[in-house]
């Protein structure tokens, strides 16, 4: 499956989805004018992906999980929704068996943003790991 790279620009987050090798990336700003339009083809990618992972389950293991790497400075709650929806597919991958690892990362100073991580995490039962960055 190829993967899914979209440049950031001042509005947009960089979207990086490369199964080859197992790590997905989501940073940046994210306060796109229209939100659907923007995360659309990403959850469209993370679907298909979701069905060749059907194929590829042993690829994947506890010390080598399926890794979301989430790095936001801002994103507004347009795009927090499809935010939601993104690791709700990501949830499903890991209830369905196969590891998922997501990394939540933070400026130290950023709160609000730690603060959503936890809500987020708390809202989808799923475990994250928080790792603060300078």
């Amino acid at each position: 499956m190829e993967a899914l790279i979209i440049d950031p620009t001042r509005t947009t987050p960089l979207i990086h989805l490369d199964p080859d090798h197992g790590r997905l990336e989501l940073s940046g700003i994210s306060r796109p004018e229209d939100v659907r339009t923007f995360y659309c083809p990403v959850l469209e990618w993370i679907g298909r992906f979701t069905d060749e992972l059907e194929t590829s389950v042993a690829r994947y293991t506890s010390d080598n999980p399926l890794t979301l790497d989430l790095r936001f400075t801002y994103f507004n709650s347009s795009s927090a929704k499809f935010l939601f929806d993104i690791l709700s597919s990501f949830n499903e991958i890991h209830l369905s068996g196969i590891p998922v690892r997501v990394n939540w990362m933070y400026a130290e100073e950023d709160e609000d943003v730690y603060e959503t991580g936890k809500e987020l995490s708390e809202m989808l039962e799923m475990p994250f790991e928080y790792i603060e960055v300078p």
